[in-house]
C-alpha cells in the first residue's frame, strides 16, 4: 500500500533546468555551510540536485527526504552507492517521531513556499533538530 507521499506526484521541470544551476547551489552551501553539522535532513530533495552539493561537504549523514512517487527513484537511484546518504520516499511528518533530537539541521532549499501548513511542517523539524 502507498503511503500519502508515494502517491503525491511532482513532475520537477523546474528541477530538470536547475540541474545546470550549479553556481546557485554552491552559493547556497556557503551560506549554510556555518550551520550544517555532521547529521542534516534536506526536505523535499527532488531528484537531488542540491543533496549532490551537500554530499561533497564533510557532513557525515544525510537524510534526503523526497514525497513525490514519481522523483524519489532518481533520488534514490542517484544517491544508491553513497553510503552517507539516505534517501527517504515520505514526508518529513510522517516520520518525524523517528528523528527526534537527531538533526544539526533541517534544510528547506525552495521548498517551504510549496508546504501548505507550513507553520507545521517546520514544527516537526524543529523536534527533529538536537538541542543546543
Amino acid at each position: 500500500m502507498l503511503n500519502a507521499a508515494q502517491k503525491q506526484q511532482y513532475f520537477g521541470k523546474d528541477l530538470e533546468d536547475l540541474t545546470v544551476a550549479r553556481n546557485y547551489y554552491k552559493w547556497i552551501i556557503e551560506i549554510f555551510k556555518p550551520y550544517l553539522g555532521n547529521i542534516v535532513a534536506e526536505i523535499s530533495a527532488g531528484n537531488g540536485n542540491f543533496t549532490y552539493f551537500l554530499a561533497k561537504e564533510s557532513i557525515k549523514r544525510i537524510f534526503a527526504f523526497e514525497p513525490s512517487g514519481n522523483m524519489y527513484p532518481l533520488l534514490s537511484d542517484k544517491f544508491k552507492k553513497n553510503e552517507s546518504v539516505t534517501t527517504m520516499n515520505t514526508y518529513l511528518g510522517e516520520k518525524h517521531q523517528e528523528f527526534l533530537n537527531v538533526f544539526d539541521s533541517v534544510l528547506y532549499v525552495n521548498v517551504l513556499e510549496h508546504i501548505e501548513d507550513d507553520k507545521k511542517e517546520l514544527t516537526y523539524a524543529y523536534k527533529t533538530i538536537k538541542k543546543n
